[in-house]
């Protein structure tokens, strides 16, 4: 019974250390090798990914997409916060995938501009969305 009681107690905290560590983020499948989150907690490394490289050089807070395209408000890292759009398509990056100097990333996009954009590109409907808070 004692060899019970010596051995619950590291085997305890080796679960526990073990479980701690599991959760990495919050990482979301958006479809053809895309996703969208963050990594080990740290929400200032939420980003787009194409096969797990980051696209962006910024804190990627919202976006939404469709099958061909992903619409991306970045908020720049640095001194002055700036938030920028940047449209992404979807096809032309994974033809050049090389992260913001991909043919298929178009931007920075102002505010105003969104929907300018979106329309001369044919975007269509964005129905899927998500925001890191």
């Amino acid at each position: 019974m004692k060899l019970y009681k010596l051995l619950f107690f590291p085997v305890l905290v080796f679960i526990l250390t073990i479980s701690s560590c599991v959760e990495v983020g919050d990482i979301q499948e958006i479809g053809e090798g895309f996703s969208f989150g963050y990594f080990e907690n740290e929400k200032s490394t939420a980003n787009v990914y194409y096969n797990s490289a980051g696209i962006f050089r910024g804190i990627c807070n919202t976006i939404k997409w469709n099958s061909k395209f992903i619409l991306v408000k970045v908020k720049q890292k640095g001194g002055d916060e700036i938030e920028q759009y940047f449209l992404v398509n979807k096809d032309d990056y994974i033809n050049q995938p090389m992260q913001m100097e991909s043919k298929g990333v178009i931007g920075p996009i102002s505010n105003d501009s969104v929907d300018i954009v979106l329309k001369l590109n044919n975007v269509g409907e964005l129905p899927e969305s998500k925001t890191i808070q």
